[in-house]
């Protein structure tokens, strides 16, 4: 019993200490958000958000992240790159990725980029 104990141990061990990814996540620059101008209070409704990444046709879209504060949502956009190289197109990928939202009040809210290049207004109505 404790011989099987130190095998799955070890085994474990090696898995966590010589596992790597295979791409790294990068900040990707949004370009754009796609989405209504007025919205209903409490109903979830979709964003598109456009943004480019990654210097081939190799990278991926990975993931959106936001941060509310008040009447602002700061969005930020996320791609992944292959660390190794592959045969990839040289064409910069645009990527699109959907972004689920809800407001709680009315009134005007803003969907921003983190450097307020880019910036969608909505009218939250009851």
């Amino acid at each position: 019993m404790r011989r099987k104990f130190n095998l799955y141990l070890g085994l474990a061990i090696l898995l966590l200490c010589c596992s790597k990814s295979d791409y790294d996540i990068l900040a990707g620059q949004i370009q754009s958000f796609s989405a209504p101008d007025t919205v209903l209070v409490g109903t979830p409704f979709e964003v598109e958000v456009t943004f480019s990444g990654g210097n081939n046709g190799c990278a991926q879209a990975e993931r959106l992240e936001t941060n509310r504060s008040g009447g602002k949502t700061v969005v930020s956009a996320y791609y992944r790159l292959p660390r190794e190289e592959q045969i990839c197109t040289m064409v910069v990928p645009m990527h699109r990725l959907p972004l689920s939202m809800a407001f709680t009040t009315p009134g005007n809210h803003t969907i921003t980029d983190q450097e307020n290049q880019v910036v969608h207004t909505f009218t939250v109505v009851e």
